[in-house]
């Protein structure tokens, strides 16, 4: 969604996804790791995902906010990025949806964040 509520024409997709160590933490628990692409973007640098776990039932595990910068995915396609999920029970997520949305670059802060993954 754009500031005004409307809808932006792109879809994120999971492109792949894995239960491991995250390299920064490697002694902790396996996080979800995965990498998602965001079809239809034509400036993806001000897009962003709320990514969801969920169980096979659909239940939330909990969602963060993953980036399509360029820091967080490889450099010759900037509509990719990557993100680690760290959440109790990892090995119960069954998906990853995502939900993309606009971030406002003139006011951060009031960027509208859609509602994810009801539990």
């Amino acid at each position: 969604m754009d500031t005004d509520g409307q809808p932006l024409g792109v879809a994120a997709v999971v492109v792949d996804r894995s239960l491991e160590p995250h390299p920064q933490v490697p002694t902790e628990a396996d996080q979800v790791h995965f990498r998602f692409r965001l079809d239809g973007a034509d400036e993806p640098s001000d897009l962003a995902v709320d990514a969801c776990a969920v169980d096979e039932e659909r239940v939330t595990s909990g969602c963060q906010t993953a980036s399509s910068s360029p820091a967080s995915g490889p450099a010759d396609d900037p509509r990719t990025g990557a993100t680690w999920l760290a959440f109790a029970h990892p090995e119960r997520v069954d998906g990853v949806p995502l939900i993309p949305f606009r971030v406002p670059t003139a006011t951060p802060s009031r960027a509208p964040r859609p509602a994810c993954c009801g539990s």
